[in-house]
């Protein structure tokens, strides 16, 4: 009687002991090796598959990639994608995130921090009760499966790669809320982009936010007029987020005569009843406009709105609906003039904003045509050449007391340099000349660089190498550095010294033509 005595109490120990385990709250099971299979538990410091039924959390980090190529027999509770891991589902593979067992139930979150990446493969699964990504997600189409019970939040600082490999694309599935945010890259190999077309990528009980940003590759000819935009619309399960191939009207500005126009390039009608072109910098001229209520379109039905200023001109049709036939183009005057802005500032800044018969706004396009100005000082290299020359390219003189040129890739060519000390210009001092960097200081002085004034550097660029080069200037008084820009195009017409016979290089053909 004694011995069963003994076994009882030994068994109530080992259960008290296991209970007080699984009250204790989660175990964090890390993946182990730089790249495994994620169904193999010696990959896992538990030596266990990660388990929901004992609480687990799986954590992949530290540069380590596990792989999901089936559906693992045991789900974690929950996963945590930190900085420099990654988790790779094939398209065979089915990751479900369980909150349900153990008995302190776990999240059932899937998690990509900062630097994380978890990647599927179209045919691959993920289920999870909850997604946050702050980090990388990459959707490989046209079936790359993500069903999520909650709320499905992309953070302002994560990425979603789309990858669009045909005309159909598996929306992700949220049964609560899904908010976008963070950058949005699109991809396309083997689709073939249309006006009209469109992909569902989030379907959700409700939807909130958008991207920040919309990068798109593999989409061919896309004409100015045409853009992609993401679309909140009803449908599926309560809202949809879709990525839309559109057109739009345009705005074309002349930047060498400042004249400016409203088009509509594309195929089919588009309705709009008013709209405002809107310069931070100030870069209207009011003065100039020829405005559509002048001009008496529509039976001058159109009415300019309150004061036209160098910042806003704004147009609305009060009374019926104006649809703006295909081929339209309504010019508007000279309205563009940059305006005297503080150093670096951008003046080819105008926004174009039109609202459509709804009432919602939509934004257009905007065509900027002629010589491209710069508020800055600028490095304009010929990239068949390498020749470069140092340009200020602001409407306004800017003092300098040194510049510097680097190439994290090497494409600078220090030997075929032609610094201004060389060149005799007073005060100036080489500092720097290696293939990743060159530079001079004013030792004494400083240089004032009249607007649109072209001092010549050389070959300064490795023809065919990286072009990665940037400039940094030393403005008056200053200890820190101002970002400048580096150009690559043609060089400005009639600028550069000793360039005798104007073919933008100068070489041995100019001494035949000075002498």
């Amino acid at each position: 009687m004694k011995h069963h005595v003994k076994i009882w109490a030994a068994v109530a120990l080992v259960t008290s002991a296991l209970l007080a385990s699984s009250a204790s709250g989660q175990t964090t099971a890390n993946f182990v090796p730089a790249t495994g299979d994620w169904n193999t538990g010696a990959n896992w410091s538990t030596g266990f598959v990660p388990s929901t039924f004992l609480d687990e959390v799986a954590a992949v980090g530290n540069g380590k990639t596990a792989t999901v190529s089936n559906a693992p027999l045991d789900a974690p509770g929950a996963v945590t994608i930190n900085n420099g891991g990654a988790v790779d589902i094939t398209s065979s593979g089915n990751l479900t995130v369980d909150p349900t067992g153990g008995a302190a139930a776990q999240s059932g979150a899937m998690t990509i921090n900062a630097g994380g990446m978890l990647s599927i493969a179209s045919g691959g699964q993920l289920n999870a009760a909850a997604m946050t990504n702050n980090g990388t997600l990459t959707l490989n189409g046209p079936n790359a499966d993500v069903n999520i019970t909650g709320n499905l939040t992309l953070g302002a600082a994560g990425t979603l790669n789309a990858n669009i490999t045909s005309n159909s694309f598996t929306a992700m599935s949220a049964g609560g809320r899904a908010t976008l945010g963070g950058q949005l890259n699109v991809n396309f190999t083997g689709a073939a982009p249309a006006p009209g077309s469109s992909w569902t990528l989030a379907d959700a009980a409700t939807m909130s936010g958008n991207f920040s940003s919309i990068n798109i590759t593999g989409s061919s000819g896309l004409q100015p007029w045409q853009t992609y935009v993401v679309e909140t619309v009803a449908g599926g399960a309560g809202s949809q987020a879709k990525l839309a191939f559109v057109e739009r009207l345009l705005l074309t500005v002349n930047r060498d005569t400042g004249a400016t126009s409203i088009s509509n390039p594309g195929g089919s009608a588009i309705p709009a009843d008013g709209y405002i072109i809107h310069s931070n910098a100030g870069s209207l001229r009011p003065s100039s406009l020829n405005s559509l209520d002048e001009q008496g379109v529509d039976g001058d039905a159109w009415k300019e709105i309150g004061n036209q200023t160098a910042n806003n001109i704004a147009e609305l049709r009060p009374v019926g609906q104006s649809s703006i036939a295909t081929g339209t183009n309504v010019a508007l005057g000279n309205i563009f003039l940059p305006a005297i802005a503080p150093l670096g500032q951008e003046v080819d800044d105008l926004t174009f904003t039109y609202t459509d018969t709804s009432g919602a706004k939509v934004r257009g396009q905007v065509q900027y045509v002629g010589q491209k100005s710069w508020n800055n000082v600028v490095v304009v290299i010929d990239p068949a050449t390498g020749q470069a020359v140092l340009q200020n390219q602001a409407p306004f003189g800017v003092t300098i007391e040194g510049y510097a040129v680097t190439s994290a890739a090497g494409s600078i060519t220090p030997g075929t340099w032609t610094s201004l000390e060389e060149q005799g210009s007073s005060g100036w001092v080489e500092i720097l000349s290696n293939s990743n960097q060159l530079g001079e200081l004013q030792g004494v002085g400083t240089t004032t660089l009249a607007s649109k004034q072209v001092y010549d550097l050389g070959k300064i660029f490795n023809v065919g190498g990286s072009q990665d080069l940037k400039l940094q200037i030393l403005l008056e008084g200053e200890s820190l550095g101002f970002n400048g820009v580096v150009v690559y195009g043609d060089l400005p017409s009639g600028n550069l010294p000793g360039d005798y016979n104007g073919n933008g290089s100068v070489d041995a053909a100019d001494y035949t033509v000075w002498k």
